[in-house]
């Protein structure tokens, strides 16, 4: 296990290094030496598209050293690493603006919708989010040699309705008018003790005219 370990280890930093020389001059050798390594660390998805790249690029350079060579150790991981990888092919009706879709933590170009692309064998995470709609994501069942495919669609987000709050109402009462004050018991009574002594003047002047 330890020899193992020290052989990925060993792996994954010469493949570092071959990385920044291709970075600064590739070429198809340091493309099938990347590729060989990726074999090594099981990293069959990367190993197959160097794979795939070197043998383009060695058959369009004629003036290449040692093309045979190169074209055959490419060749090699391609046959090796080929039927082990399965295949997923997402199927995109209508793409959103600003559409972006992983395999795990691979972007798949929009140009590769709809076609079948490697994917290591296993569960694959499939996610997908644009502006405006619905984030999509789901697993997919991937095995070696097989096809697998998915729909994609986004669902559209839709705003909750608007909560308009209206202003407060505001009641203006008017003022209640003081009712008129009402003369009380005390003129009624006056005015009928005046109606009744009237009265007993108007009888006692009748009697003392009739005495006479």
């Amino acid at each position: 296990a330890a020899s193992d370990g020290y052989k990925r280890q060993t792996s994954a930093c010469a493949l570092e290094l071959a990385r920044r020389a291709a970075s600064l001059r590739p070429s198809p050798s340091l493309t099938a030496f990347l590729a060989r390594e990726h074999q090594q660390l099981d990293q069959r998805v990367e190993a197959l598209d160097l794979a795939r790249s070197c043998l383009r690029d060695a058959a369009l350079d004629a003036a290449l050293r040692n093309r045979e060579t190169i074209a055959a150790v490419c060749e090699a991981v391609r046959a090796d690493v080929e039927p082990r990888v399965g295949r997923l092919e997402l199927r995109v009706a209508d793409a959103p603006a600003g559409l972006v879709v992983r395999v795990g933590e691979r972007a798949v170009l929009p140009a590769l919708y709809g076609v079948p692309v490697p994917v290591m064998p296993g569960s694959a995470r499939v996610v997908a989010e644009a502006p405006g709609r619905v984030r999509f994501e789901r697993d997919v069942a991937i095995e070696a040699g097989a096809l697998a495919t998915l729909d994609v669609a986004l669902a559209v987000v839709v705003a909750p309705p608007a909560v308009v709050i209206a202003p407060p109402r505001v009641v203006v009462t008017p003022p209640r008018r003081p009712a008129p004050a009402s003369p009380g018991v005390g003129p009624w009574v006056l005015g009928g003790v005046g109606v009744v002594g009237l009265a007993l003047a108007g009888v006692f002047y009748g009697l003392a005219t009739g005495a006479r």
